[in-house]
Formats: C-alpha cells, sequence, structure tokens
C-alpha cells in the first residue's frame, strides 16, 4: 500500500517539475550579450568610434590657445605654471586661461559621458575590444584611459573581470590601471601577444 502511495507521488512530482520547466520561460533580455552578431559588433563599433573621435577630437583642441597666443605647445606643462604663463602672455594670460579653461571644461564633460557609454557598453556586451569587433586599431581602453576619478574604483572592478574571462588583453588592462593608479611611471607597451611589457 505505501509503495503505491510512493510511486504515485513521485510520478505527480516528476510531472509537476515537468510543467514548471516548460511554464517557466528565462528572461534573457537583461542578460549580458558576450556573443557578438555581426550586427552588434557594427553597431559597437560605430559607437566605440564615435566615443574615440569625440576624446581625442577635444584634446585636441587643447592646443589652440597655445597657437592663438604663440605659446610652444604644451598646454599639460604650462597650464600648471601660472607665473611662467604670466609673464610670457602679460595681458593676455586672462583670455588664454579663460579659452583653456572652457576647453578643459568640455572636455571633462566629454570623459564623465564617454566612462559612462563605455561602462555601460561593457557590462552589457563585454570589453570592446578591438580583438572582439575584428578592428585593427584598439580604440576603447583609451576611453577608460581618461576616465574621471568618480569611476576609478567601479572600472577596476570591471576590468579585472573582463581580464579574467578573457575579453582583454593584459596590455590595455594594465594600460588602463597605469591611468587608475595614477601614472606614476612610464606607460606599459605591448608585447606581440598582447602581453605587458613595462619600460
Amino acid at each position: 500500500m505505501i509503495t503505491k502511495y510512493f510511486i504515485v507521488a513521485v510520478k505527480f512530482i516528476f510531472l509537476l517539475l515537468i510543467l514548471l520547466l516548460f511554464s517557466c520561460k528565462v528572461n534573457t533580455d537583461n542578460l549580458p550579450n558576450y556573443n557578438l552578431t555581426t550586427k552588434i559588433k557594427d553597431r559597437l563599433i560605430k559607437t566605440v568610434d564615435s566615443l574615440y573621435v569625440i576624446d581625442q577630437g577635444t584634446r585636441k583642441s587643447l592646443y589652440i590657445p597655445d597657437s592663438i597666443y604663440g605659446m610652444s605647445s604644451g598646454f599639460f606643462i604650462n597650464m600648471h605654471r601660472i607665473q611662467y604663463l604670466k609673464d610670457n602672455l602679460g595681458d593676455n594670460y586672462e583670455p588664454y586661461k579663460t579659452m583653456l579653461d572652457s576647453i578643459t571644461n568640455d572636455l571633462n564633460n566629454k570623459d564623465y559621458s564617454n566612462t559612462k557609454k563605455l561602462i555601460s557598453i561593457t557590462i552589457e556586451f563585454g570589453f570592446p575590444s578591438n580583438e572582439r569587433l575584428d578592428q585593427k586599431k584598439a580604440k576603447a581602453y583609451m576611453i577608460f584611459v581618461h576616465s574621471p576619478k568618480e569611476y576609478y574604483e567601479e572600472i577596476k572592478e570591471l576590468i579585472s573581470n573582463e581580464f579574467n574571462a578573457g575579453r582583454i588583453t593584459e596590455y590595455k588592462k594594465e594600460y588602463i590601471f597605469w591611468h587608475l593608479h595614477g601614472r606614476k611611471n612610464a606607460p606599459p607597451v605591448s608585447g606581440r601577444n598582447g602581453e605587458v611589457i613595462w619600460q
């Protein structure tokens, strides 16, 4: 008698499990999409290219004040040497500084925006390296090399995970970390197979 009830109970549980398996649909809409289709690659290439153009274009505009006011190119050296600039620019110091500050503010805003976008892309698709997108030139990692401090910890964790998953090379990971750790010495260079070489 017990055996008969036991068999009926097992059949009922088995039937219930089958019904649950077929009735539950896994929602994959919010899952990461690490297997990139051609369509997704094309979209990511356009997005990464636009982020890179914004990143580099704004940085090139930092040389404009030097050109206009006859200073030797080198905003990254001169902008912190206020007395040097005042001595060499005289009455032109204030308009020079105003122009440089305006460009720098624009640059900072674009770095914030670019960083947020690349973090979002990386979470959804994995890091969009040139190897994964079948592109010759690596551009995406340069966005994280110009990221604001507010994002450092998030980027560290994200890039560590991407490296462990094999979606970013050691060189690009270490180049990003070089920025996140304060650019204390010369940046690394890439070996033939994407390994890092410290100078």
